[in-house]
């Protein structure tokens, strides 16, 4: 009896080489300065030394940080899709650029595979990253208190996001002729999710306005997936349910108890809709 592989000889050379694409990117994009730069300075944040400090000396009470960690993390999710932006943006650019994009795809491999095998690899790169980085500030610093058990909420929450960023940043990369324009229109699309995250948070609910009130920032909502990403973290942890404002109300008002797995399904209609305009676009590119 014949083999898989003998049998299907194209098929096993294109599983062939997404593994090899796959296992490049994620290699690539572990040994990337910006990665290391981004992992770095996110411990950092994910730790929060000050606040240590200050609970060190007796400022704060004994257990204020392992109680509010989950909240304090999920502030910093403007942060998050500068690990992703920059990082897609340039994947597909970068290799038309250099002229490897051309000799990769002469070979069986399709674009499909080629754009697949690249988002997987950079987005298992990316999520062990996040997962990595939560999950060694709760150990080194908080020991696995109940605090920071809530930190499974902010990561799951952060992996959606970053694969919302991702799909974003491949639909960048496929638009783009040049390296530079494409890392810069990812910096200018960050600027823009955080100008309109900043804008919601800054907004508080009001007791007196019933809940369809806020109905008008649902569009809004739905387009910004580091608001999505923050209200799902937030919710999901009793400090932070103080936190949600007017966004929070107002998904809570249409959705209920359901609100959590709307916002999940929106953040993976991102990556499902800007993976597959990406898709399309790169198909019908001349790639020279």
């Amino acid at each position: 009896m014949l083999r898989e592989s003998e049998r299907n000889p194209a098929d096993h050379m294109r599983g062939s080489a997404f593994l090899v694409i796959f296992s490049t990117s994620f290699k690539q994009a572990t040994k990337s300065k910006w990665l290391i730069m981004f992992t770095i300075v996110f411990f950092i944040l994910a730790v929060h030394p000050p606040l240590l400090q200050l609970q060190y000396i007796g400022l704060l009470p004994p257990n204020y940080i392992a109680f509010y960690m989950g909240t304090l993390i999920s502030n910093y999710f403007i942060l998050m899709p500068l690990l992703a932006l920059p990082l897609g943006s340039v994947s597909v650019v970068e290799d038309r650029e250099s002229g490897a994009l051309g000799y990769i795809l002469s070979t069986r491999i399709s674009r499909a595979y080629f754009l697949t095998a690249r988002f997987a690899g950079l987005l298992a790169a990316t999520s062990v990253i996040i997962a990595l980085g939560f999950g060694i500030a709760a150990l080194f610093t908080f020991q696995l208190t109940a605090g920071s058990i809530q930190l499974v909420y902010v990561t799951v929450a952060a992996l959606f996001l970053n694969a919302s960023m991702l799909g974003l940043s491949f639909l960048v990369s496929t638009l783009s002729r040049k390296r530079l324009t494409a890392h810069s229109m990812a910096i200018l699309l960050w600027f823009i999710f955080t100008y309109a995250s900043i804008t919601l948070n800054l907004s508080n609910a009001s007791p007196f306005l019933p809940g369809k009130a806020y109905a008008p920032l649902l569009p809004w909502i739905y387009l910004n997936p580091v608001v999505m990403a923050r209200l799902v973290a937030l919710m999901q942890m009793s400090s932070g349910l103080q936190d949600i404002g007017s966004a929070g109300l107002a998904v809570q008002y249409f959705y209920g108890a359901n609100t959590i797995n709307v916002l999940y399904e929106w953040m993976a209609v991102w990556v499902i809709v800007t993976m597959a305009a990406a898709y399309v676009i790169f198909r019908f590119q001349d790639i020279r």
